[in-house]
């Protein structure tokens, strides 16, 4: 029985030393590396020739007679997402918007601000930002604490945002 691709994908990539990163660039603001891709630890140049590497070889397995064609490079190479997410918690009786990061201790699901997530295009992150400041604000706090999920939808020349509540009312109550 032939193994996944995600099972033959992984061991590629748990060897792979940590690349240089920019300032914000994949971490947190106390500069703890986001784990959640593999974005921190590899170029894209490199991501896409493993990639494409590892689906040859899960390809070949499957003995299917049919040529396989590359994965084909985004244009944008980092930034190439156009669809992204932030879970809403409450931490220390304030609002944050952040990744889903789970600590390796406890296994606890905490919020992970990242400075600039590279497979996200640059405007997400400043939507975010936006709302972020905005529940914070203490005439927001009512509706701040319905917010389950933000999504932002599109790249840099128009997005579109979608407030998943926990329940919405319009104040008749």
């Amino acid at each position: 029985m032939s193994s996944t691709f995600s099972e033959q994908l992984a061991p590629h990539y748990f060897s792979v030393l940590q690349r240089s990163l920019n300032t914000g660039e994949c971490q947190t603001l106390n500069k703890k590396t986001c784990r959640l891709c593999f974005a921190s630890s590899l170029t894209y140049e490199d991501e896409q020739q493993r990639k494409n590497s590892v689906l040859q070889e899960f390809w070949n397995s499957l003995n299917i007679p049919i040529p396989l064609q590359p994965i084909i490079s985004s244009p944008a190479g980092r930034h190439y997402r156009t669809v992204s997410k932030r879970k809403a918690f409450l931490v220390n009786n304030r609002f944050s918007l952040g990744l889903i990061g789970v600590d390796d201790d406890t296994s606890k699901s905490f919020p992970m601000s990242i400075g600039e997530c590279v497979i996200e295009p640059r405007v997400h992150s400043e939507v975010y930002t936006v709302i972020q400041e905005f529940i914070r604000r203490p005439e927001c706090a009512e509706l701040a604490t319905e917010f389950t999920y933000v999504v932002v939808k599109g790249g840099e020349q128009e997005v579109a945002v979608i407030f998943n509540m926990n329940h919405f009312s319009s104040g008749n109550r």
